[in-house]
C-alpha cells in the first residue's frame, strides 16, 4: 500500500440525534472538523470532506468533495470517495471515517493496512474493518471507520441503480471484506450525542 494514501471524512449528515452539526462540535477549544483533518494530516494522509455541498464547511476554509447523491447517507459518500480516488491516484486503498472520530491512532492505520495486505494474498479483498464494538455488546459488522478500495465503486453503483443502496451495510454485507482486532476499538471514540461527546472529552483530558 502507498505511504499517505487519502482518507475522507464523511460530514453531510443531519446529526439528528446530536442537535447540531456535529462537524462544527467543539472538542477541547476546536472544532471537530478541522481538529479531526489536522490529525490525520499530521499522520501523512491526503485529507477530503465529503459533504452535501461544496461550500458547507467553507467558513472553515474548506471546500468540500461534493456527495454524488444528498441526503442518500454514507452509500453516496462512499461512491463520491472511491471515484475521487481513482481520479486521483488510480485503483487502490482509502481510509474512510466519520466526522464524529475523535481520535485516531497510528497503530489503528497500521492494524487495517496489515490485514489488506495479509488478505490480499489469501482471497479478494475490497473492505478491512474493526471487529467488535466498542464496549461488551454482540460483535456484529460495522462499516466505519475502514479502510476501502476503489474496486467497490461498481458494486455500489449498481446497488443505487437498483434501489438497493439505502443501507451502506445492506450494500456491504456481500462484499470481500476482512476484519482486524485491537484492544481499544476507534468506534469507542466517535459520538452520537452532546452527552457521550462530554464523556469522552473527559477521557481525552484524562489522558
Amino acid at each position: 500500500m502507498e505511504k499517505g494514501f487519502p482518507a475522507y471524512i464523511f460530514a453531510g449528515g443531519r446529526s439528528s440525534r446530536f442537535g447540531s452539526d456535529k462537524a462544527r462540535a467543539e472538542v477541547l477549544g476546536q472544532l471537530q472538523l478541522p481538529r479531526l483533518i489536522r490529525l490525520l494530516d499530521a499522520q501523512g494522509h491526503s485529507v477530503s470532506v465529503v459533504a452535501d455541498a461544496r461550500d458547507r464547511y467553507r467558513d472553515l476554509g474548506l471546500d468540500c468533495l461534493v456527495d454524488q447523491q444528498p441526503g442518500s447517507g454514507p452509500v453516496t459518500a462512499l461512491l463520491t470517495a472511491a471515484r475521487h480516488r481513482e481520479a486521483q491516484l488510480g485503483s487502490g486503498w482509502f481510509l474512510c471515517l466519520g466526522c464524529d472520530q475523535l481520535r485516531w491512532l497510528v497503530t489503528w492505520t497500521r492494524a487495517l493496512v496489515n490485514e489488506s495486505e495479509r488478505a490480499a494474498h489469501a482471497a479478494p479483498c475490497e473492505l478491512v474493518t474493526f471487529s467488535g464494538l466498542a464496549s461488551v455488546e454482540e460483535d456484529r459488522f460495522q462499516p466505519l471507520p475502514a479502510l476501502f478500495h476503489t474496486a467497490l465503486a461498481t458494486t455500489i453503483k449498481n446497488a443505487i441503480c437498483n434501489g438497493k443502496g439505502a443501507s451502506l451495510m445492506a450494500v456491504l454485507r456481500e462484499t470481500p471484506k476482512s476484519s482486524v482486532f485491537v484492544d481499544e476499538s476507534p468506534r469507542g471514540w466517535s459520538f452520537n450525542t452532546p452527552d457521550e461527546l462530554h464523556r469522552l472529552t473527559q477521557r481525552m483530558e484524562a489522558l
